[in-house]
This record gives structure tokens, sequence and C-alpha cells, in this order.
């Protein structure tokens, strides 16, 4: 029981973004997946999509460890999110996000590929 209450702490984390002089805030349970875009990032979530300023590797640190998994230099994927996948490509939603080699063998270990 204790497991999954953890669980549930870390999907309702609030992740603060900056955009540019304001603040999007919003539960980490809702980010699909995040992407590097020059020096923004878009966070992909449930019903929307936000341009902030910070730095992929940043958000990677405020992220709950055990939810996100970093699959490629320009994404960090939210676990619950992924369907089907394979040595080097992960479907979140409707999107296809490839895995980048220097990732695989964490992503495989990560998600528990055969």
């Amino acid at each position: 029981m204790e497991i999954q209450e953890d669980e549930n702490e870390e999907k309702a984390k609030i992740v603060e973004i900056n955009t540019g002089g304001d603040f999007e805030y919003i539960e980490a349970g809702q980010i699909m997946y995040i992407q590097s875009y020059g020096n923004y990032v878009k966070v992909f979530t449930t019903g929307r999509m936000i341009l902030g300023t910070p730095l992929l590797h940043k958000m990677l640190s405020v992220l709950p460890k055990s939810l996100f998994v970093r699959i490629h230099k320009s994404y960090i994927v939210n676990k619950d999110y992924i369907g089907n996948y394979n040595n080097s490509a992960i479907m979140v939603g409707k999107e296809q996000l490839p895995i980048g080699i220097s990732y695989r063998q964490s992503v495989i270990s990560r998600l528990a590929l055969p």
C-alpha cells in the first residue's frame, strides 16, 4: 500500500515551468512527454502543449525519477503514457518518439524490454 501512495504522491507533484515571464504549474502525472526545442522545452500534457524556458536536463532533475525516463537527447517520457514500443521507438499517444542509441540500454532496463 505504501508504494502506491508514493506513486500517487509523485504523480501529484507540482512542476513549475517558466514560460518566459510567467509560470505554469502542472501535476507531474499530467505530463506525457517533454521535447527539447533549442533553448526551450515543449511540455506535452494530456490537454495542451506548453513552451517553457528551462533546459531539458533541468526539467529532468525536478521530475519524479520513478515516473519519467530520458529516451533521447531531446526527449523525456512519462512511463504511464507509453503505448507500443520497440528497441528504436516509443509511442506516446499518437506520437512516435525515437530512442537514442546512447540511451537505449538504460531505456530497455527501465521499461524491461525483452
